[in-house]
């Protein structure tokens, strides 16, 4: 069996409506199929927002938060940018994208929806989630997965972090429907009631997945 993947790229944004009918075909025809495609990535999937903000979601599992220090990787972001992602990703709006490292899971599988929880990361808060807090998103019906990563600021912001940035705890609860996720997510917050509450919370529909 593969061994757990242990970095992470979680990204959150809007597009002009003007361009996202050319932003759907470019993610699904084009920039996933890349992104899968570069050595260290396993996985790589979009969500559409049930009830969030920003709009769009996308997770990308790899090998190890180093990848996203790679050769392999940084060249798409430069040299071998198409014009297609210079135009669209040039566009993006309200963007948020954090490179994360493996804390914990539960469960497993891809689900039909995912509600994603951001946390202001704490020690105590991963110590929580990582000693089995995490396993609580799976107690209602339909609610089948649970993962938490860790951002790092250095691998997120090569060129130096902005003032504001923080370390975050990226949750990450997957169903079987909008609502079985969304069970989950109230699951996982009432086990660590007292110890963190997000500041961002997104219910997400599951659109497109492609191994590595």
């Amino acid at each position: 069996m593969m061994s757990e993947a242990q970095g992470l790229l979680a990204v959150w944004v809007d597009i002009p409506p003007a361009l996202e009918a050319d932003f759907n075909d470019w993610y699904d025809r084009e920039h996933l199929a890349e992104r899968a495609g570069i050595p260290g990535f396993r996985t790589a999937r979009r969500y559409v927002a049930e009830a969030a903000e920003p709009k769009y979601f996308a997770l990308y599992e790899t090998d190890s938060i180093g990848v996203f220090s790679s050769p392999e990787y940084r060249r798409y972001l430069d040299p071998l940018m198409t014009a297609s992602s210079k135009r669209i990703m040039g566009a993006f709006v309200n963007n948020h994208r954090r490179c994360c490292s493996f804390v914990a899971r539960a469960g497993g599988g891809i689900g039909a929806a995912a509600t994603s929880l951001r946390f202001r990361a704490t020690d105590a808060l991963e110590a929580k989630l990582e000693g089995g807090a995490l396993s609580a998103a799976l107690r209602p019906g339909g609610a089948i997965a649970a993962k938490v990563w860790r951002s790092d600021l250095a691998a997120t912001f090569p060129e130096g972090p902005p003032r504001d940035a923080i370390a975050e705890l990226v949750a990450v609860v997957e169903g079987i429907s909008p609502g079985a996720a969304a069970a989950g997510a109230e699951a996982l917050l009432a086990a660590i009631e007292g110890a963190g509450q997000p500041h961002h919370r997104g219910l997400y529909r599951f659109l497109h997945a492609l191994p590595s």
